[in-house]
């Protein structure tokens, strides 16, 4: 997975309300990526279908999950982590009793099906002390788009720029920049747009802790209601590359998609 960057990880313990809280948590990652639908919607389900038969059918059962989901260039991948029983599905085929409808084998067989039919790929690893899982799918590498994390603790100025935003662009959001840090921590982003005031840690505290991170050549804009000389002079010092005032108009966006093309 070196040629890989994570996107999430959370570990569970081996119960079946895990299963919902992997799931949810989970989908709230892929809402925020360039993923086709009907992929999300499959990865959803892969990571339901093992995660029950993780806890329904393993023997010694795990004692926790980990589910993890992460991006190489050309693929998405879904990881599902255990400690309980060896069973390798890619090794298994199902054998259906046709009264139960239920595999004779093991207790998944249409769950198997499923996460082969709709998948791209999948592949299991035992280890002494643990097994994983991973599924995958073919990126469309055709239909990226430039991804700009968007920083910024006002949700209707959020849904309004994310109007601006994307049709032509991939979209995060960060509330604040100290989410904005621990996003990047696994992300990369083309552009960073942030707003100048906000809770817990301000732009310009982003924009001083990313250069000692070493992450600040990403191209950088900063939005403000003020045009304070003092924040500007701020800003034009820790080096970015350009300040909007609010609030932002969508001529002025579609203006800076054009003129801005250094940062895509």
């Amino acid at each position: 997975m070196a040629d890989s960057i994570l996107l999430f990880e959370s570990i569970q313990p081996t119960k079946l309300e895990s299963v919902r809280v992997l799931r949810q948590s989970l989908s709230k990652i892929l809402d925020h990526l360039d993923i086709k639908t009907n992929v999300k919607q499959h990865c959803l389900l892969c990571c339901s279908e093992w995660c029950t038969n993780l806890i329904i059918h393993a023997t010694p059962p795990s004692r926790d999950i980990t589910v993890s989901f992460r991006k190489s260039k050309k693929k998405w991948l879904l990881l599902i982590k255990d400690n309980g029983e060896t069973w390798d599905p890619t090794m298994h085929r199902s054998i259906i009793d046709a009264r139960t409808k239920t595999d004779i084998l093991k207790g998944c067989g249409y769950g198997i099906n499923i996460i082969n039919n709709i998948s791209d790929g999948m592949f299991y690893q035992s280890q002494p002390t643990y097994n994983l899982f991973t599924i995958l799918w073919e990126r469309d590498t055709h239909r990226i788009k430039p991804h700009i994390l968007l920083v910024e603790d006002n949700t209707s100025q959020v849904q309004l720029y994310c109007a601006y935003l994307k049709p032509q662009f991939s979209v995060s959001i960060a509330a604040n920049g100290r989410q904005a840090l621990t996003f990047l921590k696994n992300e990369k982003v083309d552009l960073i747009i942030s707003d100048i005031q906000m809770p817990e840690m301000s732009g310009i505290e982003l924009r001083q802790q990313l250069e000692k991170i070493k992450t600040s050549s990403t191209p950088f804009i900063f939005l403000s209601h003020s045009l304070d000389e003092a924040i500007i002079h701020d800003a034009v010092d820790l080096g970015i590359d350009d300040y909007l005032k609010k609030p932002i108009k969508k001529k002025a966006v579609t203006q800076f998609n054009t003129s801005c093309s250094y940062a895509l």
